[in-house]
């Protein structure tokens, strides 16, 4: 009866650690895909079912396209200068193919004020 106590414990450890081995590798592939991007966001194709949301990156001039329900929050909000947190995704759809997209996780409009920072 101890015995297999003892094994029971040893497969439950053997499956723990592999468990938090497995999610540690998941993490580090999602942070190294994980893209920051600041620049005027704009709605394509606006009110229709095709509708998709934009992206210029500032810095580079490259455009990025949103996906997500998050994008979709950003809408009313277009035109404005916005600091988006995504990772790169093949999923969603885009009106333009050839772009890049993006799942956005979290952003923030970069509101006049937070300009002189910027």
């Amino acid at each position: 009866m101890k015995s297999m106590l003892i094994q029971m414990a040893g497969m439950f450890l053997l499956v723990a650690f592999t468990g938090c081995g497995t999610t540690d590798t998941q993490q580090l592939q999602s942070e190294a895909d994980t893209v920051n991007i600041t620049g005027i966001v704009e709605v394509l194709a606006a009110g229709t079912r095709s509708e998709s949301v934009i992206i210029t990156d500032e810095e580079s001039g490259e455009v990025f396209a949103l996906v997500g329900e998050k994008a979709y929050d950003m809408v009313p909000e277009y035109g404005q200068l916005t600091a988006v947190r995504g990772r790169l995704t093949e999923e969603g759809y885009c009106v333009r193919m050839d772009l890049q997209k993006v799942y956005v996780i979290d952003y923030s409009i970069i509101s006049v004020e937070d300009m002189d920072d910027y």
